[in-house]
Parts: structure tokens; C-alpha cells; sequence
């Protein structure tokens, strides 16, 4: 029996020793798809895809297609990513790119989300928005810090 207590003694120790490990690990590989991608798809992509609204021309009612707001499509995973990663900002005369991979700091992204993103020369509102009569959601700060951590590992897919 005391053999049996040394035993889960010494396992519970290397646990110990091994979860940092592991979490740094966990931490380093922030991914798109699977750390980021949830954020954009609940916050994100009501308003960033395209869609279709019923609309009066000439007194009939017609399908048409709406851009999504500010050029920049999230309404699949692939083409949020191709949208993102290395593309200059439309909303800035500054050379901004929208995710600079390693570079939070030159990501605006990261500034529309925080609203700051006038100070640079941008245009618009801060993201996410209000939709309808609806209040805006704010996006919770684990998950912004989850976006940041992704820009700073490289952007990775």
C-alpha cells in the first residue's frame, strides 16, 4: 500500500512539472481556424458577407446582392483568413495592413477592434457594431488577447 502512495506521489509531481510545459506549448500555437476563427464567425460575420435583401426597383421586389461592409468578406473561414492575412486596409491612406503577420502593432485589425483605428487615418465605426436595434456585442477581452497572440505567433492558418 505505501509502494502504491509513492507511486501516485511521483506521478502527481511529474503532472506538475509537465503542465507548464504543455500549456506554453498550447499557448505558441495559436491558430486561425481554431482560436480565432470562432470569434469572427459569432462577432464578425453578420455584417462582413455578403448577402441577399429583398429590395422595391420599379415597384417590384427583387433580390440584391449587398457587399459586406467595408470590402472585407468573413463569411467562410478560407476567404476570412485570404481576406485578412497580409492585405493593406481600404479604410486607411496609411499603409496599414489589415493582419501584419509577428506585428500587432502595425495590425488594424486589432485597432478597429479597439476603436482607435480614427488615430491612423481610419474611417468607420469601431467593431463590432450595433445591428439594428440591437446593441453592439463586445468582444470579450480573452478573445481580443486570443487575436493578438495569433498576430504575434505569425498568423498562423
Amino acid at each position: 500500500m505505501r509502494f502504491h502512495h509513492q507511486i501516485m506521489s511521483l506521478f502527481a509531481v511529474l503532472g506538475m512539472l509537465c503542465v507548464p510545459m504543455f500549456a506554453s506549448q498550447a499557448e505558441a500555437k495559436t491558430s486561425f481556424r481554431r482560436h480565432v476563427w470562432p470569434t469572427f464567425k459569432r462577432y464578425c460575420r453578420s455584417c462582413h458577407s455578403s448577402r441577399k435583401e429583398r429590395k422595391k426597383v420599379k415597384g417590384k421586389k427583387v433580390k440584391v446582392k449587398v457587399p459586406p461592409a467595408g470590402g472585407l468578406d468573413l463569411s467562410k473561414r478560407k476567404i476570412a483568413y485570404k481576406s485578412l492575412v497580409n492585405q493593406l486596409s481600404k479604410q486607411t491612406k496609411s499603409e496599414y495592413y489589415l493582419v501584419m503577420p509577428s506585428q500587432p502593432a502595425f495590425s488594424y485589425l486589432l485597432l478597429k477592434l479597439q476603436g482607435n483605428h480614427t488615430k491612423v487615418g481610419g474611417k468607420g465605426k469601431k467593431c463590432p457594431q450595433a445591428k439594428g436595434k440591437r446593441k453592439a456585442k463586445k468582444i470579450a477581452r480573452w478573445r481580443f488577447n486570443r487575436i493578438v497572440k495569433w498576430i504575434q505567433g505569425g498568423a498562423k492558418k
